[in-house]
């Protein structure tokens, strides 16, 4: 179990999701994609879930190696509450520019492992506006794929503006694209499907974002955010966030991947009655000061209050 270095970067991350409803509901069964991975570039040190009503949760791991948590609330309510607090250390570093510098070497990556990341999704389908977009911007492959992701990751940050409400999180790319802007799932979801047409394997990344330069970055402070990660030769997995134009980001925690939005929605559910349902989400992000001694939290504290509270 690895430690906080002095090169690290913690994060504390409290994430509530509140369900309000327009008249009692009889039952609430929900999924959540919440919990931030384990893995080279960051550790998770501590994960709570709590609910309000309580319930009871189960965990599974996904198909994409995703940490996925369900529960269900029986008795009638008008409001749920759903609270997960994260502390998670970043260790990124950035990609060596020596190594993976051939379109051939693409070809070792097509394995049947990353067939469900080469192909078009319903969200990341080629259109004949896409092939517009891509031909008004000039944009095509250039010398080498890590040269390729770098350019397009600006060339769509350019091309397209940050605005709340022109879309929705599922909406196809077309929409974005007719309305030159959207939010970081369309901006991800327009470069997987260039850089999928590319031959590059690519997959769909949610978390979140702590924003070094107030003001600058464009997603999202208080929400949570998305951006993509590319398989290079030589390199592993480079993430790529067009809504901010940064390349292997070092603020973004890495929280579920997918093939896109579908895979790895923050909440999932369905209720019993005929009620309107409104979402709220809210979400906080601090740097903290590695602690100066001391083991690691435990990895998954996954709670919740007494049923029925």
């Amino acid at each position: 179990m690895s430690h906080v270095t002095s090169e690290d970067t913690l994060y504390r991350i409290e994430h509530v999701t509140r369900f309000r409803y327009s008249e009692p509901i009889r039952e609430a069964v929900v999924t959540l994609y919440l919990e931030p991975r384990s893995d080279a570039s960051q550790h998770l040190r501590s994960f709570q879930i709590l609910t309000d009503p309580g319930a009871e949760l189960g965990s599974y791991e996904d198909c994409f190696g995703n940490a996925v948590h369900f529960f269900d609330v029986p008795g009638e309510h008008e409001q749920l509450t759903v609270t997960s607090r994260s502390l998670v250390a970043l260790h990124a570093s950035d990609p060596d520019e020596t190594r993976g510098s051939a379109w051939d070497d693409l070809q070792e990556l097509r394995t049947p492992s990353t067939w469900h990341l080469l192909h078009p999704t319903p969200l990341t389908r080629p259109t004949a506006a896409l092939d517009a977009f891509v031909a008004r911007h000039g944009i095509e492959r250039r010398e080498t794929p890590l040269a390729s992701v770098r350019e397009l990751t600006s060339r769509i940050h350019e091309a397209l503006d940050f605005e709340r409400g022109r879309t929705r999180v599922d909406s196809p790319i077309d929409d974005a694209l007719a309305a030159e802007s959207g939010v970081c799932q369309d901006f991800s979801h327009i470069m997987l499907a260039i850089v999928r047409g590319w031959g590059i394997p690519a997959q769909y990344v949610s978390g979140y974002l702590f924003p070094v330069h107030k003001g600058r970055e464009q997603a999202m402070a208080q929400a949570s955010h998305a951006w993509i990660e590319c398989l290079l030769p030589g390199l592993g997995w480079v993430g790529a966030d067009p809504t901010n134009n940064t390349v292997s980001p070092r603020h973004h925690v890495r929280v579920a991947s997918g093939r896109d939005y579908r895979d790895v929605p923050p909440t999932r559910g369905t209720f019993r009655g005929s009620a309107q349902q409104e979402l709220e989400v809210g979400v906080k992000i601090s740097m903290v000061d590695p602690e100066p001694s001391g083991g690691p939290a435990p990895l998954a504290d996954v709670q919740s209050p007494t049923r029925g509270r």
